[in-house]
C-alpha cells in the first residue's frame, strides 16, 4: 500500500481542464409502493451476477488456459438463472460509437471486460428497444473477421462481430476500439436497462481478449496513463465517471492506493480486486482468513460464498437467515461495518444507511441486510457492490495496475 498526500498526486494527475468526465445515473426499484424493500429485485441481482461471473469464468478458461471443453452441466451447478425482471444495479451515461457518432445510453461495469452493443440488424424479439450501431453509416469502423459468442449457464447466448471504431466518452477519443456489435442478446444483457454494456475490467476477461477502453486509452496516450475515476451516490447529480485522470473536485483528503490483486491459481490480473483483505464488524475481523475482493460497479450488493457470509452474520448481533442468499438485522441496531483492505490496518467503513437495504415487507423492526451469498465460481473472493463503493472515490490506474480510495465529497 502506497499512500500519497492529494497535493504531490496533483503532479501524477492531468488537469482539471484535461479530464472527461460524465454524469451518471441510477435505475430506481429497490422500493415498493409499501415501503418496504423490493426483496424480489435484490434476489433477482443475486441470479444476475451468478450469470455475469459464469461468463467471466468462462472466458478467463478460455483466454488463460484455452479450456473450451467446460461441460453444461458443471456450468449449471452454478445456480445462474434466466432473469424475470431487469436488473437496478445499473449505472449509466453516455458513449458514441462511430463517424459521424452514434449516441447510446451505456452501463459502465468494474466487473467485466466487454463493450457490447446492439446491431442494427438485431431483430426487435432479441434486442427491443436498444439503439441499434449501424456499422455501415460509420466512416471509421473496421469489421474483423472475428465472430463473439457468449453461451450462459441457463441457456441463452449472445452473438456478434468485432468491430474496431471511433469510440467518444465525456470528450475523450480512443480509435480502433474493440467493439460487439451483437445480432443477437441474451436475455440476461437484453434486459439491461441501457443500449450498451461497456466492461471497464483487464483485457483478459474480454471475449475477444481485447482491450477495454481504459487500457486503449493508455496504448493511445490520451488523457493520463490510463486511469479513470469513479464517484456514485444515490444523490441525483452527484455520480460520475471520469476518464484521462481522477476529479479532484469529488474527494478530499489522501489518496490510498493498492495493488491490483492477481486473481487465485493464475498469474494474472483480471478483476479490479484487492488482495489479503477481511470485513470487520463491530470492529472485529468477521472471518477467518482474508481474502480478495473485487469493485464491481455492476452490483449494488456485497457478496461472499456460503462459508464466509455465514462467519460475517455470525458477528452480527441478532442476525437471522432470511432464505438462501440474504440474511435480516434489527432496525434499530446496525451493525458498524468496514473493509481492512490488505493487511494494513486503515479501514473503510460502509454507511449504516448503505448497508441497510431496506425494512421487510411485514415487519417493520427488521432490515435486510447488503452482504449476501452466491457461488460466483471464484474461490474465496468476495464483490464489494456501490454499497461499498458509494462511500469513498475509487480510483483505477492501469498503468501502474493499482487501485485507489479516497474520501468523497
Amino acid at each position: 500500500m502506497v499512500t500519497f498526500a492529494l497535493t504531490a498526486l496533483a503532479l501524477l494527475a492531468s488537469s482539471v481542464s484535461a479530464l472527461h468526465s460524465i454524469p451518471l445515473t441510477r435505475r430506481s426499484g429497490y422500493v415498493l409502493e409499501s415501503g418496504a424493500v423490493n426483496l424480489t429485485a435484490f434476489q433477482n441481482e443475486v441470479s444476475l451476477m451468478a450469470t455475469k461471473y459464469e461468463k467471466n469464468n468462462r472466458i478467463l478458461r478460455t483466454n488463460l488456459f484455452n479450456d473450451k471443453a467446460t461441460s453444461r452441466s458443471k456450468l449449471r451447478e452454478r445456480g445462474a438463472v434466466s432473469l424475470a425482471i431487469k436488473s437496478y444495479a445499473v449505472w449509466t451515461g453516455p458513449s458514441y460509437i462511430g463517424t459521424p457518432a452514434q449516441s447510446f445510453v451505456t452501463y459502465f461495469d468494474t466487473g467485466s471486460s466487454d463493450f457490447t452493443v446492439a446491431d442494427s440488424s438485431c431483430p426487435t424479439s432479441s434486442c427491443g428497444s436498444k439503439a441499434r450501431y449501424t456499422v455501415s453509416k460509420s466512416s471509421t469502423a473496421v469489421t474483423t473477421t472475428t465472430t463473439v459468442t457468449t453461451n450462459f449457464a441457463d441457456g441463452t447466448s449472445s452473438k456478434g462481430t468485432l468491430i474496431k471504431d471511433t469510440v467518444k466518452i465525456g470528450g475523450l477519443t480512443v480509435t480502433g476500439q474493440a467493439v460487439i456489435s451483437s445480432s443477437s442478446l441474451s436475455s440476461t444483457v437484453a434486459d439491461l436497462d441501457s443500449d450498451a454494456l461497456m466492461g471497464l475490467a483487464w483485457p483478459a476477461l474480454s471475449s475477444a481478449y481485447q482491450n477495454p477502453v481504459p487500457f486503449t486509452q493508455y496504448d493511445q496516450g490520451v488523457g493520463t496513463k490510463g486511469v479513470f475515476g469513479l464517484a456514485l451516490s444515490m444523490t441525483a447529480g452527484k455520480s460520475s465517471l471520469t476518464f484521462g485522470g481522477y476529479d479532484r473536485t469529488k474527494m478530499t483528503g489522501i489518496i490510498t492506493y493498492y495493488p491490483c490483486g492477481l486473481t487465485t491459481s493464475a498469474a494474472y490480473r483480471t478483476y479490479w480486486q484487492i488482495a489479503a483483505s477481511a470485513p470487520f464488524v463491530n470492529g472485529v475481523q468477521a472471518i477467518t482468513t482474508r481474502v480478495n475482493m473485487i469493485l464491481d460497479s455492476g452490483t449494488t450488493l456485497i457478496i461472499a460464498p456460503a462459508a464466509a457470509a455465514a462467519q460475517f452474520w455470525a458477528a452480527v448481533p441478532g442476525s437471522a437467515k432470511l432464505d438462501s442468499n440474504f440474511w435480516t438485522f434489527p432496525c434499530d441496531s446496525p451493525p458498524d461495518v468496514t473493509f481492512g483492505l490488505t493487511r494494513v490496518m486503515k479501514k473503510w467503513a460502509v454507511n449504516p444507511d448503505d448497508f441497510n437495504l431496506g425494512v421487510i415487507e411485514g415487519d417493520e423492526s427488521r432490515c435486510l441486510g447488503a452482504v449476501a451469498t452466491q457461488n460466483l465460481g471464484l474461490g474465496t473472493s468476495w464483490i464489494l457492490g456501490d454499497t461499498f463503493l458509494m462511500n469513498w472515490y475509487t480510483i483505477y490506474d492501469v498503468q501502474n495496475s493499482r487501485i485507489g480510495l479516497a474520501t468523497k465529497k
